[in-house]
Parts: structure tokens; C-alpha cells; sequence
């Protein structure tokens, strides 16, 4: 009977941890001896987060074997500390073996562990990727965690990336007004779609620099966009855009410098300020742009790669559709799917690069009968290959079917 009411009570200590660590940190300090933060679940997760205004989430695993896991749980716990009762939980998912990953919701983004993820009101608004492993990387998490905490959006458009109320969000039409009235203006262009991988964290350092730039006369603003990434719009002042995320530097409404790719710390974007302003200062030429190489048609092994782009986006969804119609294939799903990228992950990185580069020398890509070249790849694999009909939805052995045979798309 003993042993019965003592697992009893285990249980109903794990179910409800997560209110008596909270309401542990109101009674004392010493009620736990853990760091403040709370220990959840892959399950738990999307719950929790829609359950707290602002949400720090550390995934990592316990693994020796996980070079860049090792010790990040400790630096993360100081981090809370550093933060604790401030407006923000903290929160870890953690598993034993790094190769096990857990199944998360198919919402919520990941690319790698270990990895922070940033929930406001319950959506997800960034990730930021890696180990964090020096004091001064802690110091700017934190001056970040504390920008974010205390930055309520005023619109959907500010909701979508890691927010700042050091950075002003443009939506692409107010672009041109604002570089016009303001003398100096530094802005970050960036989409707020997560496939665009090299986004992912741009947001992070961009925010710090406005943050603790020097002269407080220079306004910081970002340029977004949704999905899909590619579709960049057309911005005349500084056509083509060349490539994103990018941080441009303007003066007088004119670009004067630029910085295109993800800055990894607030030095990148305060080097390309300072260079901004020494163009300036010494009159050098501002007005005229550097000449623009042009594309080429693209060879058949770009059409190849980038239409493995396209096969991704085209897995991704079936992936999502039969997780969410048949919740006990999900696991399996996500397995099929992390191992088909896995085995063609350089080629989808050379075809983001690929993209990237386009952009940049002004061609636009054939995406139309690229599509329709996979769709009808994509038909005959699902439709002759694996005998699934194509003019309706699948239904659970046919899902079944088709993550199980991804490779067999040739």
C-alpha cells in the first residue's frame, strides 16, 4: 500500500511540476534546488508555451557523445538566473541520446540542437541555433531575453520575427518614407518564413546592435516579408536586392553600405555602420551602385538541386498532412522525413545558396516550370510507383506508403 501511494505521488509531483516550480519561486528562493527552469516534455511543449506570455526554451541532450551539447545546460541555467522572476519562463526539453530526437509538434521549428527557441504568446517567433559557450555570448542572450520579454507587438507583422522596441518594423511599402526622413537610417531586410534558413537567428545580433549602438541619432528598422521567402519584393533604392537577410546602411535616402548574409554578432552590423559613415565622412561616391553581374541560364544541375528544393516542400507537406490525420504515424513520419534530409542535405544547402545567388545578380528563376517538371516526377512515383491515386486525399496505409519510400523519387 506504501509503495502504491508513493507512485501516486510521483506522478502527480511530474504532472504538476510545472506549477510548483512557478509557485515555488513566489514562496522561497530555496524551495528547489534546481536551476528556474522548468523541465518539460516534447509533448508538453506547445501547451506550455500558450500557457505564458514570454517562453526561453533550450533543447539539448545529455549525451557525452554531443560535443556541442556538453555543458550547455549549465550555461542556459545561468542565464535564468541571471533572469529569474523577470517577465520571461525558462524552459529545457532534454533527452538522453542525441541521436533520439523527440517528436515536437510540426509547428514549431527546429534545425539543430542545442538550440534556444523564443515563444511569444504562444507562437513561435525565432530560433537561435548552437552552443552557447562563452560569458559574453551569455550577456547578449540576456540583453536579448530582456529586449524581448519587455516588447509587446503592436501588430502581426512585429509578432513574426524576434522583436525589439530598439528596432522599428517596416512593412516593405513604408520602406521608401522612412530612409527618406531620416538623415542615417540602418535597416535589415528578412523574411519571416522559416524555410528561409539563412533568416533564422539574423534578427538576433541586428537586435543587439540597436540596442547598444553608440550614436542613438541612428534609427534602426527592419524590412519583412512571409512566405515564401523567395518572393522578395521590389525595392527600387536598392534593386536587386542581393540576397537575404542583408543590413543596408543609408544616408539621405541613398544606400551606402551593405552587409548581406546573417551577421553573427553586433560587431558585423557596427563594422558596416562605421564603414557607412567613413564613406561619408571622406566623400567618396554614394549614388553610384556597383554594376550587377548578370545570370546565366541555369545547367542541369542547378535545375537538379533546385528541384530538390522543391521535393522538400512537397515532402514537408505530405509529412504534415498525414501526421496531423493520423496522429500514431506522426513519430515514424518525422523519422522518414529527418532521413531522406539528412542524406540530401548538402544539395538542398547548395540550392539555398543557389537562390541566394540569383537573387543577387538579378535572375529570376523558372520556380513554374520547375514545379511543374517535380509535379509530374512526383506524380508518376506516387501514382505508377506506389499505385496511390492522386485525385483525392491518402488514407493512412497510403501515407504509410508514401514516407516509407521518399528515396524511391528519382
Amino acid at each position: 500500500m506504501r509503495d502504491e501511494l508513493f507512485a501516486v505521488a510521483l506522478h502527480y509531483l511530474r504532472k504538476f511540476s510545472v506549477k510548483l516550480l512557478v509557485l515555488g519561486s513566489l514562496i522561497s528562493a530555496n524551495a528547489f534546488a534546481a536551476a528556474p527552469v522548468v523541465e518539460l516534455s516534447a509533448d508538453e511543449l506547445l501547451a506550455f508555451t500558450k500557457q505564458h506570455k514570454t517562453v526561453i526554451v533550450q533543447l539539448n541532450s545529455a549525451d557525452p557523445k554531443c560535443g556541442y551539447c556538453v555543458g550547455a545546460d549549465k550555461i542556459f541555467d545561468q542565464i535564468a538566473e541571471k533572469r529569474y522572476k523577470k517577465p520571461v519562463i525558462f524552459a529545457r526539453v532534454q533527452w538522453a541520446l542525441w541521436k533520439d530526437f523527440p517528436k515536437f509538434d510540426p509547428s514549431i521549428k527546429i534545425f539543430g540542437m542545442p538550440s534556444l527557441l523564443f515563444f511569444k504568446n504562444g507562437a513561435q517567433t525565432d530560433v537561435l541555433e548552437g552552443g552557447i559557450k562563452e560569458e559574453a555570448d551569455i550577456v547578449e542572450v540576456v540583453e536579448t531575453i530582456d529586449d524581448f520579454a519587455s516588447f509587446t507587438p503592436t501588430s502581426t507583422e512585429e509578432s513574426k520575427v524576434l522583436a525589439s522596441p530598439h528596432v522599428t518594423e517596416l512593412k516593405p511599402e513604408q520602406f521608401q518614407a522612412y530612409i527618406s526622413k531620416n538623415s542615417w537610417a540602418v535597416v535589415q531586410f528578412i523574411s519571416s518564413d522559416m524555410n528561409c534558413t539563412y533568416c533564422i537567428g539574423a534578427a538576433y545580433a541586428f537586435n543587439s546592435a540597436a540596442r547598444f549602438r553608440v550614436d542613438k541619432s541612428v534609427p534602426f528598422a527592419r524590412v519583412q516579408w512571409p512566405k515564401p521567402w523567395r518572393n522578395m519584393p521590389n525595392f527600387a533604392e536598392i534593386s536587386p536586392l542581393g540576397g537575404i537577410p542583408a543590413v543596408f546602411v543609408f544616408n539621405k535616402g541613398k544606400k551606402v553600405t551593405e552587409l548581406v548574409g546573417k551577421p553573427k554578432t553586433r560587431n558585423d552590423v557596427f563594422r558596416v555602420m562605421n564603414e557607412g559613415f567613413e564613406k561619408v565622412r571622406t566623400g567618396a561616391s554614394i549614388n553610384t551602385l556597383p554594376a550587377t553581374p548578370t545570370a546565366s541560364a541555369l545547367a542541369n544541375n542547378e535545375q537538379s538541386i533546385l528541384r530538390l528544393h522543391l521535393r522538400h516542400e512537397f515532402f514537408q507537406k505530405v509529412e504534415s498532412y498525414c501526421s496531423k490525420q493520423f496522429p500514431p504515424q506522426a513519430t515514424e513520419n518525422s523519422k522518414f522525413l529527418s532521413v531522406w534530409r539528412a542524406s540530401n542535405q548538402s544539395k538542398l544547402d547548395e540550392a539555398a545558396s543557389l537562390m541566394l545567388k540569383r537573387a543577387s545578380q538579378g535572375g529570376d528563376i523558372d520556380f513554374a516550370g520547375l514545379t511543374s517538371l517535380e509535379k509530374a516526377q512526383t506524380k508518376t512515383w506516387q501514382v505508377t510507383k506506389l499505385g496511390i491515386p492522386d485525385n483525392r486525399a491518402p488514407q493512412v496505409d497510403e501515407c504509410a506508403k508514401m514516407m516509407g519510400n521518399l528515396a524511391k523519387v528519382d
